[in-house]
């Protein structure tokens, strides 16, 4: 992996326009964190309204799997006439592409645990991993939360150090 150095002591500004992918936001919010500055963001998709219009378009019969970060509880207050699952992505940092071909598992949120997976959605994830592992809805939420919390503290944790050694 390349490696790409940023110094700081020049002064930015300026203005960019989100393009409206899911996970673009999170770049924005983070770079927001380096202002002291009032930052006003736009253009935030509401993935709510998105599956709310997907659910009107396709067949009942075809199930929507979310594969977004959520607020805990938000799956189950969709509640959708199908079958709704919530897939948690447990990508890593520079081997996004590794870990979604490979995965060591695929963690699924159903509305309850006595729900059972369709038999497509268990050969297509078996393509991956057998290892798929079934909770409800808010676990398979805060399962997310917390894999992408142990993500931020690496990265902070490695930054750190590399300060640190900066310094010496």
């Amino acid at each position: 992996m390349s490696s790409l150095r940023v110094r700081g002591g020049i002064k930015l500004s300026g203005e960019i326009t989100p393009q409206g992918a899911k996970n673009e936001a999170l770049q924005v919010i983070c770079a927001t964190l380096l202002s002291e500055s009032d930052i006003t963001i736009s253009n935030i998709p509401d993935i709510r309204r998105q599956i709310l219009y997907l659910d009107k378009k396709i067949y009942k019969s075809i199930p929507i799997i979310i594969l977004s970060q959520v607020p805990p509880g938000f799956t189950r207050l969709l509640d959708l006439k199908r079958k709704l699952f919530y897939q948690v992505e447990t990508l890593i940092f520079g081997e996004a592409m590794s870990r979604a071909l490979h995965p060591e598992r695929i963690i699924i949120g159903k509305k309850n645990n006595s729900d059972l997976l369709t038999n497509e959605i268990k050969k297509m994830y078996n393509i991956f991993t057998p290892n798929i592992i079934e909770m409800n809805y808010e676990s398979a939420e805060l399962a997310k939360i917390s894999i992408n919390l142990m993500l931020i503290s690496s990265i902070m944790t490695s930054n750190f150090i590399s300060l640190y050694c900066e310094k010496m």
